[in-house]
């Protein structure tokens, strides 16, 4: 039949370059190679580390100071030190891993505890008295640890709250301090600096006057006075303790005050503010000008500015840049230092404005003002760009709004001050966003600068908060111009409260009007309160300046005078300050304490200096000395942080590979007795320490919570904080770290659950411990379980190891100068052997220079256990991943988690509604898709699919959602009690019956499956408790679990044998993560094999001239499909061609054309295939053209089609229904073909006619008149294609059962519906085995009595009681059957029938045991039913695509079944309508009826024709001359005048088969029996009554006539010389010649053959005398 297979020529492979694929991956090809070459590559892997784990850089990541990585350090033990003197008791902590960061000493939390509890501490003296005490000496190792007591206070030491190592004791004591008003004291070696303005962290120095001859008093109380040289202005201070309470003088009518009288707003809260004097609110003019004479020359001089206060500039309303100034007028230039508000940028009088500040209208880039010298006092320096006034928070300004800086007025640009606002300068005035301004004091900066020059600050009004905008731009209002260049200020001081030029109530001033500036407008009077009651509001004083000296000046009401008698406490608000002209340093000479020392008093911001700890090596640390602080924030440290954590586990500091500035850790160091469940939950990592107290002062005594030796009755760790350690180390697998000496001590912690615990996390199998002892009373049971040897302790390395999650630390101390130090080689492998190869995998995705070291520290331990929590990242390409179950689930065990902003893709298993979850599988360093196709083993054992070419992980569970449970655990129950717990067994007995439903396992076939993928290396992932573990001295040894797998299963026998010889590609859940092996195999690159365009599925073949049939197959083969480049399979590849002769989807190995044929050496890339179909005449014949790697053909990928041939003449397909109710004609094919012209069965049957190129020849009979021609003829049934059963329930076959067992025996083809295959009719008396049934009934059928545990749970017998309507049908298989003649349902391979389609559930399972790898003869289930809806019970979704429960069509080699017995289906053909109802049903019918056609064996067919050609017409019989005369004269050759006759014929041989052989033989009729047949019942010839002759063969070809000697074709006229002596001494009048064609063939792996035959007539023709 198939006479060639051709191959394109392609170059063989360089053997030099090849890479060969392995069979199988084992630890020591990956530590020998590294398994590069093997697998695949991904593209795009982002690789984040060279020192570390991939996985730590996300943990640092996702740990900041507000989430810090929490270690939760347990101890059995705690040290008790007992003061001297004072009987105290103080209890310390033994843990030690918090030594190891900054910050986190467990001493240092002690201390902190212990300080902050009693107000005696307050004082050094008795901190550093304890200290001293218990803190340990000796340890002073710069590189790993150093302890000694020190303290800081606010301000010595930079950054002090943003430094993890300093830890704050006390803040600053206000007026809710301790009842006795006690402040905490410190002493410092420190060195003194004086205070910019606004500088956080000052101190006022707490002693008399720095200075001699100071114009100005010394810093005390004033008063109010009459005659006052003072004009103060007062600023609310919310931190006041003391200070300046407000009376009101007036309100609202100020017509009675100077002009020069401070005015105040009063603000919703009801604190006053300061807004300027009476005449600058009503825009007076200035009344207090100095008199000409003692004017000062306006010279200007570099550093200097004016003595005085320039006048009061004019008041000016127009917006924009203003006129450009002068050198020296009016309005100032940008940029230059300047009169009145000061810039920072040059010194000026006044007050300091941002980058300059500005007066009158800002001209653009106008003249400077001079430098500025140190003129007169003035107010604290602004932050960026202080201005006149107080300074507003970063750019806040009064008034309307600048652009972008200062403001005042009208905006200028880019520089000058005072009055109007420049843009991006200082302000005062109106405000401009972004600069600092003048005004009231915000946030970020203070009062006016210190760096301006003039004698005299102007007073440039109040700023507001961060620029309130009234105008934006470049300033509206003005607040006068600006005096020029350097000289007075005179500029007004504008505010952000109401003035009478930005509020539209203002009552201007008019003649005979009185003198009112609004509703909310005050005079004020402050007196000094030094003991005020609670809740008063306290003011400051926020500036000052003397009074006017010369004769007629305008003195202003509120003056004020010092207050000699009235007692005053530094607070650090007053101006006064040092000497400027004496030496800094001078102060720690001055006033000292009772210790002889230095004072300073910490004041936060407005102090005269500021205090800096100098330690040894500083720059300064010569000049510093010992002060005493008072009441300063107070921060202690103990260690002088190493850092190592950070360093060598998380490598997170500066300059490593996952630097993260904000991460952070915290040790949380507790007793084992105050452990909750809070802790375990919160905690990252747990480490169980031995409590020896490695680090603490010999004086302390140990309490322990066991009963050895100075015991103090501590209690025991808590049951529930022991449950909820083990839970989260089994299920989330946190890390845990414990001491081994916990359990190596007798007699110290033996009896304790603490010591149980930790003998629990020497389990080799922790989780299976865990699941399997603690079934019922969990923590009971599995402290029981600690003395059974069912699981083994794992002791490698004198117990110093790690496993999995768990650090166990045998030897010496976890915490110890060797901590980052590398063990030696022999101690890494023989306790760190899972940490090398996770090294060695990371290093597979890493360029050789940036390898790991394979060394293994106890840092790296560390590091191993909190990644292994992570889950070892790995570089990975799409994944398809196959999740075979107990039951269909309704959710999966395997999930994906993808982080988007990471851009990983996480695999990882929990189990529904289970304690067991999270358990990482893998984790991408990328994007990657992971597909997961969930199955139940019933649907799995029903499928063809090939494993190998289409998934790259198979993962196999316990998982049994939909199986009957109960208990605690959820463990299964089962009728047959026996059964309980299991999953995978044999099969459940029903209830009230010995009948038993389906097994809950797979089949041989597919174990066979399972292990075939074990042998290409890909790996099977088990759920944990698949696998039993037990180690002994010499190995560990894993056996199937018994309590969930059954012995006698299918399963348990792959699991058996995969454990003994695959072991090295089967993993538990436990084993695979993080495991490097499991990532090679995973990414091992599979040749894959894909049709090009040119390759349809279904392609039409057209017939030679030569009769043959030609199939092309073009393929290209690639490597990883998956990469961005290189898709190459660089390895050597074989091609092998199935063709499905039976029809049963299944290519079997005897299915292979030419298996011995060329094979291999060929490279990736494009490819044809040519296939030469000889022998065939009509059909479908699937194909599959299969790829695999030459060294392991395993490793394999398959495409498929199929090659259709439509004969080259019409042929009929006889068919032969048996239907007793002959009148039922929603069942009679013949009645529905010939007769009911609009049956939709029968318009599907005429087109299928015209689309096979066949005509159907239909007759339908009963029974009985089956019987009756039988009887006739043994062998009727052989003229028949195909033998349709059951339709209409039809009754048993009685006497005909025989025959058409027989005739299913033979390979014929047969049809068989519901009813023939059920109970009630016997199947027809048929044998099952032939059927492919067996006598087992589906768990529809056992699960109608109802009554205990149904198959499944969510079951109930009335779901099967009756027929459903409205059903789908699903294909689980592919073949032929799907798609010829027609194509049925969607892709997805569901099918939606009719409503008035009604089906019952199969009644008996099918028979899959011999669906075997060597058998020839499989059970091939096609389409398997569906409920449409909730409404139809779910009985089907229950078992979706369960092929031996659930099936609509199944095959058997010859026999088709269809799961239905009637087609109800007509339409209104006369109206021109087209089918609606039960299209689907009828075109599977016939697509169904066409597949046995094609699965079975038919007689071929020879036509005995009247000449050569194509049209030459049947014949039935040849005259042959006779004389009668000669005959009756001499009686020579019985009258026969000729001795042979030419006798013309052609054959066709529509059986699809291998190894097809024709044998053309001749036989004339020898007269001994004139009823005899040529073929006998057996099927062989009779030889008694027939006699075979010898012909040459002729045929014309290219018009010649030649002789034919072999490869006769079908179709083609051939032409015999038949003799006539059959005629010859035969007194008949007729004698016949039959030519037989005995075809042998080779069909579902058995040898057959058939006879066609025809035969014709020879009869006497009288010849007449022509006389």
């Amino acid at each position: 039949m198939m006479k060639k297979i051709q191959k394109r020529a392609k170059p063989k492979l360089n053997k030099e370059t090849s890479v060969m694929a392995l069979a199988a991956v084992t630890a020591a090809a990956v530590a020998a190679t590294g398994i590069y070459g093997l697998y695949k590559k991904t593209e795009g892997a982002e690789v984040y580390a060279k020192e570390s784990f991939l996985g730590l850089k996300e943990i640092v990541e996702e740990h900041d100071r507000d989430n810090p990585f929490t270690i939760l350090d347990i101890s059995p033990a705690r040290a008790m030190y007992i003061m001297d003197g004072t009987g105290k008791t103080y209890h310390l902590s033994t843990g030690t891993i918090g030594y190891l960061t900054s910050g986190q000493a467990p001493i240092e939390k002690d201390i902190q505890e212990i300080f902050s509890e009693d107000t005696a501490f307050y004082r050094y003296e008795e901190r550093e008295a304890l200290a001293k005490a218990i803190v340990p000496s000796g340890y002073e190792d710069a590189d790993f640890l150093t302890i000694s007591y020190e303290e800081a206070y606010g301000g010595t030491v930079e950054g002090l709250d943003e430094r993890r190592d300093w830890i704050k004791l006390y803040d600053t004591v206000g007026t809710d301090g301790p009842a006795d008003g006690s402040q905490p004291t410190g002493r410092l070696n420190a060195y003194a600096t004086k205070t910019g303005a606004g500088e956080d962290g000052a101190y006022q120095y707490n002693g008399a006057a720095l200075t001699e001859e100071e114009e100005e008093p010394a810093d005390g109380v004033f008063r109010s006075s009459g005659d006052g040289a003072w004009h103060l202005i007062f600023a609310y201070d919310p931190e006041a303790l003391t200070g300046y309470v407000p009376s009101v003088s007036a309100c609202d009518d100020l017509s009675s005050y100077s002009s020069t009288t401070g005015v105040y707003y009063k603000n919703e809260d009801g604190t006053y503010e300061y807004v300027g004097t009476k005449a600058q609110i009503l825009d007076l003019p200035e009344e207090n000008q100095r008199p000409p004479e003692d004017e000062t020359e306006e010279e200007e001089k570099p550093g200097g500015d004016g003595d005085h206060t320039g006048g009061e500039g004019s008041d000016i309303e127009n917006t924009g840049d203003g006129t450009t100034g002068s050198e020296d007028d009016g309005n100032t230039g940008s940029e230059g230092g300047d009169g009145g508000n000061t810039g920072s940028g040059g010194d000026d009088g006044g007050d300091t404005g941002s980058e300059g500040g500005d007066g009158g209208d800002t001209g653009s880039e106008g003249s400077e003002g001079s430098d500025g010298g140190d003129g007169g006092d003035t107010g604290s320096e602004g932050s960026d760009g202080g201005d006149g006034g107080n300074t507003g928070s970063e750019g806040s300004d009064g008034g309307n709004t600048g652009s972008e800086g200062g403001d005042g007025g009208n905006t200028g640009s880019e520089g000058g001050d005072d009055g109007n606002t420049g843009s991006e300068g200082g302000d005062g005035g109106n405000t401009g966003n972004e600069g600092s301004d003048g005004g009231n004091t915000g946030s970020d900066g203070s009062n006016t600068g210190s760096g301006g020059g003039g004698d005299n600050t102007g007073s440039g009004g109040n700023a507001g908060s961060e620029g309130a905008e009234d105008s934006t731009g470049d300033g509206v209002n003005t607040g006068g111009n600006t005096g020029n260049k350097g000289g007075d200020t005179g500029g007004e001081r504008t505010a952000h409260r109401p003035t009478a030029s930005n509020l539209s109530w203002h009552l201007l001033v008019e003649e005979g009007e009185a003198e009112k500036a609004g509703p909310d407008y005050y005079i004020l009077e402050f007196h000094y309160e030094d003991n005020p009651s609670d809740g008063t509001k306290l003011y400051r004083i926020s500036e000052k300046e003397q009074v006017p000296d010369w004769d007629g000046a305008v003195m202003p009401y509120d003056r004020y005078d010092i207050d000699e008698s009235a007692a005053w406490e530094s607070d650090g608000t007053t101006e006064s300050g040092a000497d400027e002209e004496k030496d800094e340093d001078d102060i720690m000479d001055r006033d000292v304490s009772q210790n002889n020392l230095p004072v300073f008093q910490y004041v936060g911001t407005g102090g005269n200096y500021n205090l800096k700890a100098a330690y040894p090596g500083d720059e300064k640390y010569a000049e510093a000395k010992e002060v005493e602080v008072l009441n300063a924030p107070v921060y202690f440290r103990c260690c002088k942080g190493n850092n190592w954590l950070e360093k060598y586990v998380f490598n997170a500091l500066e300059d490593q590979d996952n630097y993260y500035d904000q991460f952070a850790i915290e040790v949380i160091s507790v007793t084992a007795d105050k452990v909750d469940t809070n802790m375990v939950e919160a905690a990252d990592l747990v480490y169980m320490e031995h409590g020896a107290g490695i680090f603490l002062d010999g004086s302390v005594k140990l309490e322990t919570i066991g009963p050895g030796e100075g015991n103090g009755g501590m209690p025991d760790i808590a049951d529930e904080a022991v449950l909820s350690l083990l839970y989260r180390a089994v299920t989330e697998m946190m890390p845990v770290i414990v001491d081994y000496d916990i359990i190596d001590n007798p007699g110290l912690y033996e009896d304790t659950l603490y010591h149980k615990l930790a003998r629990i996390f020497l389990k080799e199998d922790l989780a299976g411990f865990y699941y399997d002892m603690g079934r019922e009373d969990l923590l009971d049971d599995l402290l029981r379980g600690l003395e059974s040897d069912e699981y083994e302790d794992k002791e490698d390395n004198n117990c110093h190891y790690v496993n999995r999650n768990v650090y166990m630390v045998g030897g010496s101390a976890l915490v110890d100068k060797d901590f980052p130090e590398a063990f030696a080689e022999d101690e890494a492998k023989r306790g760190f052997g899972e940490v090398l190869t996770a090294i060695r995998a990371e290093n597979t995705m890493l360029k050789e220079e940036d390898w790991l070291k394979e060394e293994v520290s106890k840092a790296r331990a560390v590091a191993y256990i909190i990644n292994y929590a992570v889950g070892m990242i790995g570089d990975y390409g799409d994944v398809s991943i196959l999740e075979l179950q107990p039951s269909a689930n309704l959710e999966p065990d395997l999930h994906v988690e993808v982080n988007d902003d990471r851009q990983t893709t996480t695999l990882y298993w929990r189990k529904k509604d289970s304690e067991e979850n999270g358990q990482q599988i893998f984790r991408s360093t990328k994007m990657v898709e992971v597909s997961n196709q969930v199955k139940s083993v019933a649907a799995f054992n029903g499928e063809w699919q090939d494993i190998n070419s289409t998934y790259d992980m198979v993962f196999i569970g316990l998982d049994g959602q939909r199986l009957n449970q109960d208990g605690k655990d959820n463990h299964t129950v089962y009728n047959d009690e026996a059964l309980n717990g299991l999953v995978y067994h044999t099969g459940d007995r029903a209830a009230g019956s010995d009948a038993r439903y389906d097994a809950s396992d797979i089949t041989a076939q597919k174990k066979e499956a399972l292990l075939d993928y074990l042998r290409a290396g890909y790996p099977i992932v088990l759920e944990n408790n698949c696998v039993n573990v037990k180690k002994s001295d010499t190995e560990t040894i894993r056996s199937v679990n018994k309590r969930y797998i059954a012995e006698d299963t299918q399963m348990y026998a792959f699991l058996e044998e995969a454990l003994a010889h695959y072991g090295d590609c089967l993993y538990t859940v436990r084993d695979v993560r993080g495991n490097p092996e499991f990532r090679a195999q995973l990414n091992v690159v599979k040749p894959r094999i894909a049709s090009l365009e040119e390759t349809p599925p279904v392609q039409n073949l057209e017939r030679a001239q030569d009769g043959k049939y030609q199939g092309t197959i073009q393929y290209y083969i690639t490597g990883n499909q998956d990469a961005q480049e290189d898709t190459t399979y660089h390895g050597d590849t074989a091609l092998r061609l199935y063709l499905d002769m039976n029809y049963d989807g299944y290519f079997a190995p005897s299915e292979e054309l030419y298996p011995t044929g060329e094979s291999g050496g060929y490279l990736a890339g494009e490819g044809q295939v040519t296939v030469l179909l000889e022998g065939v005449e009509s059909g479908i014949i699937p194909w599959k053209l299969e790829v695999s790697d030459t060294n392991n053909g395993y490793r394999r990928d398959a495409m498929m089609g199929y090659f259709a041939i439509q004969g080259h003449a019409q042929h009929p397909v006889n068919i032969l229904q048996i239907l007793d109710e002959q009148d039922k004609k929603t069942a009679n094919l013949q009645m529905q073909f010939e007769k009911l012209h609009n049956a939709t069965l029968g318009r599907y049957l005429e087109m299928a006619q015209n689309k096979l190129n066949v005509t159907y020849e239909i007759e339908t009979i009963t029974t009985q008149e089956l019987q009756q021609r039988l009887t006739k003829n043994s062998g009727y049934l052989r003229q028949w294609d195909v033998l349709v059963l059951g339709f209409g329930n039809s009754g048993p076959l009685g006497e005909a059962e025989s025959a058409v067992t027989e005739y299913i025996n033979e390979g014929r083809s047969v049809l068989i519906s519901y009813a023939g295959a059920s109970e009630e009719t016997g199947r027809l008396g048929l044998d099952m085995a032939l059927l492919g049934q067996t006598a087992d009934m589906t768990y529809s059928k056992l699960g109608r009595t109802g009554g205990g545990y149904y198959r499944y749970s969510g079951l109930d017998q009335l779901m099967f009681e009756e027929p459903k309507a409205s059903l789908q049908v699903e294909k689980i298989n592919e073949g032929s059957i799907c798609h010829y003649p027609f194509e049925v349902g969607s892709e997805e391979g569901a099918i939606l029938f009719s409503g008035v389609t009604e089906l019952m559930a199969p009644e008996y399972l099918l028979d899959f045991t011999n669906n075997t790898r060597e058998s020839e003869v499989h059970v091939t289930g096609w389409y398997t039913l569906k409920d449409n809806s909730p409404e139809n019970g779910g009985g089907y979704q229950v078992s979706p695509r369960d092929a031996r429960n659930n099936y609509y069509i199944y095959s058997r080699a010859n026999v088709v079944y269809v799961g239905q017995n009637e087609y109800p289906y007509f339409y209104e053909k006369d109206a021109g309508e087209e089918p609606k109802e039960g299209v689907e049903e009828c075109r599977l019918f016939v697509n169904a009826l066409t597949a046995a056609y094609h699965a079975g064996i038919h007689n071929p067919r020879v036509d005995i024709v009247a000449g050569f050609g194509d049209a030459a017409s049947s014949v039935e019989s040849i005259p042959i001359p006779f004389d009668q005369e000669l005959k009756m004269s001499a009686d020579i050759d019985g009258g026969i005048l000729d001795e042979t006759v030419d006798v013309y014929f052609k054959f066709v041989d529509h059986n699809i088969a291998f190894d097809k052989a024709a044998d053309i033989a001749f036989y004339y009729e020898n007269g001994t029996n004139p009823e005899a047949e040529l073929v006998l019942e057996d099927g062989s010839i009779n030889t008694v009554d027939f006699t075979v002759f010898g012909s040459p063969v002729w045929m014309v070809e290219n018009n010649h006539l030649v002789e034919v000697t072999d490869g006769f074709r079908q179709g083609a006229v051939y032409r015999i010389k038949a003799p006539v002596v059959a005629l010859k001494g035969n007194d008949a009048e007729v004698s016949r010649i039959f030519i037989a064609l005995s075809t042998s063939y080779v069909k579902g792996g058995k040898e057959g053959h058939v006879i066609g035959t025809d035969a014709i007539a020879l009869t006497r023709a009288q010849m007449f005398l022509l006389e």
